[in-house]
């Protein structure tokens, strides 16, 4: 098996604040991210979040970087939390078009799993754990493995 068109991140989240974490406890988190063959698969494990009370929040992990001077993001989706303030989430996605405008992964260099009001929707995100992803300088065929697309875009030389 040739393991080497597969490259796979581990990120660690870090705690922002006190907003959407459980009392008495951090908040703490991991992203797992494979990419290759124009495939991704990332997985996102929380621990310590606030939930079960009626001023709880919804959590959302969501991507945010920069690129040609402006700021973009993907929302990936909710992350759904048990009882005991834990969640895991599960998501597939295109490397080379992550937001569905265009922008690949490696052009996003910070994850964010983020508390989203349930009562209040003009409320705004509260950031709860934060991660840096590591994507910046990585090119097309590190992403996807891809052999022959080496040399192309911006910056290739010619």
């Amino acid at each position: 098996m040739d393991y080497e068109k597969y490259r796979r991140s581990f990120i660690m989240l870090a705690p922002q604040g006190g907003d959407g974490a459980a009392e008495g406890s951090q908040a703490e988190g991991c992203l797992k991210v494979e990419t290759g063959n124009n495939k991704g698969a990332l997985r996102c494990v929380v621990k310590n979040l606030n939930y079960g009370q009626e001023d709880a929040y919804d959590y959302q992990l969501l991507f945010l970087g920069k690129k040609k001077e402006k700021i973009i993001h993907a929302l990936f989706g909710q992350i759904k939390i048990n009882g005991k303030g834990n969640g895991e989430a599960y998501y597939r996605f295109d490397p080379l078009n992550m937001d569905g405008k265009g922008n690949a992964y490696h052009d996003f260099t910070v994850a964010i799993v983020a508390a989203s009001s349930r009562t209040d929707p003009r409320e705004p995100l509260h950031p709860v754990l934060r991660g840096t992803a590591p994507g910046e300088g990585q090119g097309r065929e590190a992403l996807c493995g891809d052999e022959e697309q080496k040399g192309e875009g911006p910056g290739a030389e010619a």
